[in-house]
């Protein structure tokens, strides 16, 4: 990471900004905000805004999803949503989004991604912005329903957790710190609610193989 050059800087983005994923032009990626809401949003050159969004909700996760993929939804209270990426329709920049999975209390979107059956699910667990417990779970492990529904649990906080604080969906897992030191995962769970094993890391980074889907 020492010969990189901060995206942030590059982007001349603002404090209070980062980057949620990247596109090319001409492609159709799928946004996610923090308060649930989901489109998909087809990049044209000249594109200065994807998403209009509600002045409490933020941008969570923009991916790519193939159509035959699923969209995964990871909350902080420890929910998991899969639903069909075709049901999540293509709008225009000014568009919200619809609902992708109903949030209870003050619960969050912390993740959000795009599998399908032979993919994996890593969620982590922690307090504040600090991981504890981390768990590699199959895709097939959740069951496909329709969107905007409160999802299933997908990991047990232990005693001393207060959340899911992060959380991946994609082909094959890998982690790393922060500073791009790799990190091992635990060995893969087949439990959909288990608790997690763990964290090899205070920070961890998620992300997937090169041409993994």
């Amino acid at each position: 990471l020492k010969a990189t050059v901060s995206i942030r800087d590059f982007l001349h983005l603002g404090p209070d900004s980062e980057v949620a994923g990247v596109a090319a032009y001409g492609s159709t990626v799928t946004l996610v905000t923090a308060l649930g809401k989901v489109k998909r949003f087809a990049v044209e050159p000249g594109a200065k805004q994807a998403l209009a969004m509600d002045p409490k909700d933020e941008l969570v996760a923009a991916f790519i999803a193939d159509e035959a993929a699923d969209v995964i939804f990871i909350t902080s209270a420890g929910q998991l949503l899969r639903t069909a990426v075709t049901g999540v329709p293509v709008q225009g920049a000014g568009a919200r989004g619809v609902g992708g999975i109903r949030l209870k209390d003050s619960a969050r979107v912390v993740a959000a991604g795009a599998a399908g059956d032979t993919g994996f699910v890593v969620t982590v667990a922690g307090s504040g912005a600090t991981a504890s417990s981390l768990k590699v779970t199959p895709v097939s492990a959740f069951p496909r329903t329709g969107r905007d529904g409160v999802g299933v649990r997908c990991h047990r906080l232990l005693a001393a957790e207060s959340a899911l604080i992060g959380g991946w969906a994609g082909g094959t897992p890998l982690a790393c710190s922060p500073g791009g030191k790799p990190l091992p995962l635990p060995q893969i769970d087949d439990r959909r609610d288990a608790s997690g094993s763990a964290s090899p890391a205070a920070k961890v980074v998620l992300g997937s193989a090169p041409g993994a889907a």
